[in-house]
């Protein structure tokens, strides 16, 4: 995780809380001409420092020859800070002149505000610098060569993985005793998202200095180069307290993510403790699959070794033939630049066990000897990587049929991180493997709970039902089979099982035909989710009832 210390934070800070304490109603002929309304089609052109504007055209353009095309509304925006000339506008002025006055959601103001701060941090770095005033509105500020030097000479170098911060949560009590646990509930979310290796955190002590200062996230999250902000509000009311939580992306100014917990107050740590690990368990994906489309939308040619990870990861997970070689290929590169990148290497093992398990690439022996030797390669860089731990975990005990080792390497992977949704979620496929089925509803039940809203959770539900099947209990099985969207033809399999344990004639029929029209494989041969005889032998019974009441229903 890395670390800025209280005092580093309170200087950057204090010239923000400064600037707003200074905001006094700015009256100029160049503010009063803000409310005439933009229309680029007319808007006059113009230069500052290397750049030159173009308005019609949409476009900024370096004399280095780079250039930028910008939205009609950032474009607008733009030309409407530009010419009151560092004044301040404030939200409704921007409306009034670049929507025309009509009403638009706050996303709409803030997405066009976070591009164009984009463009100052890119294109127009060391030309304008663009100043959010809380609870007023923003200013486009001119630099100097001086202080664009003096800004980058003090201000931390982005880190290059996903980088967040915690903000302190406002206490809504009314009642300063409840501070306590607002900070204490900081404490334990940054603490759980720093077991995450793939995240770049702020520690606690720098987020809880910003406490009592009017804060806006874009400018702390520039102020300490992180792309997230999570924000918070703590409530009691009664003996229960409320707790309100927001991600931001503040370089799209767009929200990720909210939720709202709520409980008694009769164990208050270890309401904090759930708290925590339910916010960092959706965190974590949430900021990786967001990091994911930023990539998909950038070429290849010049990406780091980061970010061609990020574009194999979604094409390993598909787990087709048809997008494993190309993941591969991503990875590859990714280790081209750094040979020691243990989530590349991890990725790299798993693509190369895909291939051998369902034989897309002969000879299948050197694809299991590549994926076994990536995978101790991964360890070795990577020991204490919770995400590295769980996906080796599975590829070396698949592979070498070792499930001893895969159990030491997930029980580690837990320890180190338990609010990461992913390790429980692959603790509970080694458990299938084993034929668990107590262990596999303990630990998909705990994955589906931290990540409710990816795959992740949808996934572990349907391992859930699988295991129930395992238990006999067909009912529950069924019940949980029925939101799945589109069905495997293992899927179609259990579904039809099932039926049959339960006598629906006409169910059965309809899951048989289903999977009859996804493969030609026998269906009472589809016990791949089996390992144990006593399961593979309930799952026959079940096919064996399904055809029955077909064939007597001929």
């Amino acid at each position: 995780m890395g670390l800025i210390d209280a005092p580093a934070a309170l200087g950057c800070f204090a010239r923000l809380g400064e600037g707003v304490r200074r905001v006094v109603e700015v009256v100029t002929s160049a503010a009063l001409s803000a409310t005439d309304r933009i229309v680029l089609a007319t808007a006059a052109g113009f230069s500052r420092g290397p750049l030159t504007v173009e308005p019609a055209l949409r476009r900024v353009v370096h004399t280095d020859g780079r250039e930028e095309i910008l939205q009609p509304r950032v474009m607008q925006v733009l030309v409407a800070l530009a010419r009151v000339d560092g004044a301040i506008l404030s939200r409704d002025t921007l409306q009034e002149t670049c929507w025309n006055g009509v009403i638009v959601g706050e996303d709409a103001l803030s997405r066009a505000i976070g591009q164009l701060r984009r463009l100052c941090e890119g294109l127009a770095a060391g030309v304008w610098r663009l100043e959010t005033i809380t609870k007023v509105g923003y200013r486009l500020l001119r630099i100097d060569g001086g202080e664009a030097a003096s800004q980058a000479a003090t201000r931390a170098p982005a880190p290059d993985k996903p980088s967040i911060m915690v903000l302190p949560f406002t206490n809504l009590s009314n009642d300063p005793t409840q501070n306590y646990f607002a900070d204490g509930m900081v404490e334990e979310i940054v603490t759980a998202l720093s077991r995450f290796r793939s995240l770049f955190v702020i520690a606690s002590a720098s987020s809880l200095a910003l406490r009592g200062l009017a804060t806006d996230p874009i400018d702390a999250a520039r102020e300490l180069s992180v792309r997230y902000v999570l924000e918070g509000s703590v409530r009691r009311v009664g003996e229960r307290l409320r707790i309100i939580v927001r991600l931001i992306d503040c370089r799209d100014s767009g929200q990720i993510w909210a939720e709202r917990f709520e409980d008694s107050l009769v164990d208050v740590f270890a309401l904090q403790d759930r708290v925590a690990l339910s916010v960092a368990g959706v965190i974590e994906p949430a900021m990786h699959a967001a990091e994911i489309q930023r990539v998909s939308r950038r070429p290849t040619e010049n990406m780091g070794s980061y970010d061609l990870y990020l574009r194999a990861y979604p094409l390993f997970l598909a787990w087709q033939k048809s997008t494993v070689f190309e993941a591969l290929t991503f990875v590859e590169r990714a280790l081209a630049l750094d040979p020691n990148f243990a989530a590349a290497l991890t990725v790299a093992a798993a693509c190369h066990r895909q291939i051998a398990e369902n034989r897309w690439d002969e000879p299948v022996d050197e694809h299991k000897r590549e994926a076994i030797a990536l995978a101790r390669r991964a360890l070795a860089a990577a020991p204490d990587d919770a995400f590295v731990l769980a996906q080796n975990a599975m590829t070396l005990a698949n592979l070498l049929k070792d499930t001893a080792q895969g159990r030491l390497l997930l029980d580690r992977a837990i320890e180190i991180n338990p609010g990461s949704a992913f390790v429980w979620f692959i603790s509970g496929l080694l458990h299938m493997s084993a034929g668990e089925p107590g262990l596999i509803v303990e630990h998909m039940e705990i994955a589906a709970r931290l990540d409710p809203l990816s795959a992740t959770g949808a996934q572990a539900r349907k391992y859930i039902a699988v295991a129930r099947f395992q238990q006999g209990r067909f009912e529950e099985a069924l019940v949980l089979f029925k939101p799945l969207g589109e069905k495997t033809a293992s899927d179609n399999a259990i579904l039809a099982a099932i039926h049959g344990h339960l006598g629906q004639g006409a169910q059965a029929r309809e899951a048989i035909a289903d999977y009859q029209a996804i493969t030609s494989v026998p269906i009472d041969r589809s016990f791949g989710w089996f390992r144990r005889p006593e399961h593979r032998a309930l799952f026959r019974r079940g096919i064996a009832l399904a055809n029955d009441m077909d064939a007597a229903s001929a």
